[in-house]
């Protein structure tokens, strides 16, 4: 019996930032973080999409827009940010960025915390998947 390969291949995620400043020693950080995130978790990081020079007030995000796309192909498991901050630090633009990506059905994880504690997971209806 031939195996699938895909059954095999760990789940395909994707990382996600955005930046008010231009700031590439900050982009190196979070990617780096988002990279350990899946190295340590057992996920296969696609890309990462980044939006630079947005102010926390603006929710046009061509990078996120991609992300949207990214999370709807039938491979995608979810995406990966540092901190909800980094979706957005205005919290009404935060929370609509967090429910388009569980309108796609796929998880938000969150590498970071600020307490220093494990990293979340949310589930797409915003309940931790963990028992």
């Amino acid at each position: 019996m031939q195996q699938d390969w895909r059954s095999e291949q760990p789940s395909l995620v994707y990382g996600y930032f955005c930046l008010e400043e231009q700031d590439e020693a900050q982009v190196a950080t979070w990617s780096r973080d988002i990279t350990d995130f899946c190295l340590a978790s057992g996920y296969r990081l696609g890309s990462i999409f980044i939006d630079r020079g947005v102010s926390p007030g603006n929710f046009a995000r061509g990078g996120f827009v991609e992300l949207l796309a990214a999370l709807r192909l039938p491979e995608a498991f979810g995406v990966v940010v540092p901190t909800l901050a980094q979706l957005s630090t205005d919290t009404l633009i935060q929370q609509v960025l967090v429910q388009m990506v569980q309108l796609t059905d796929k998880q938000l994880f969150v590498s970071q915390q600020v307490n220093g504690s494990d990293p979340d997971v949310f589930a797409s209806d915003g309940r931790d998947p963990a028992p």
